[in-house]
């Protein structure tokens, strides 16, 4: 038994080595939705952590500005595509923006935020 299976790895093809191109570029892999889902895109304008209540997510999206839910910052996946991202994620305003995916969920009448993804540049 033990025989085959050494005769069997033996026999396989050897592993084929890829190497990136010089002019390739980076593609990024956008968190997939799950059942019940939905993606927004905007500017991360603020992050509001006040004392006993939910943090808010200030997103600024086209012609309206939209505040996005969640218990604590734990419960957020942050996910980040910038190379200039300097972290942790806190409670702190961000100017202009960072441009964002902000995956999210009905809850009620507010919006909880499972997941926001800094896009790349």
């Amino acid at each position: 038994m033990v025989f085959a299976l050494l005769a069997a790895l033996l026999l396989q093809p050897p592993a084929v080595r890829v190497t990136p191109r010089a002019d390739a570029k980076e593609q990024p892999l956008y968190r997939k939705l799950q059942p019940g889902e939905q993606r927004s895109e905007g500017l991360l304008r603020r992050i509001v952590c006040a004392a006993h209540a939910p943090v808010t997510f200030v997103v600024k999206q086209k012609d309206t500005v939209v505040q996005y839910t969640a218990p604590q910052l734990a419960s957020v996946d942050f996910i980040v595509y910038r190379t200039d991202f300097k972290g942790p994620v806190t409670c702190e305003g961000f100017g202009a923006g960072l441009p964002v995916y902000v995956t999210w969920k009905p809850e009620g009448r507010t919006q909880r935020a499972i997941a926001i993804e800094f896009l790349p540049k």
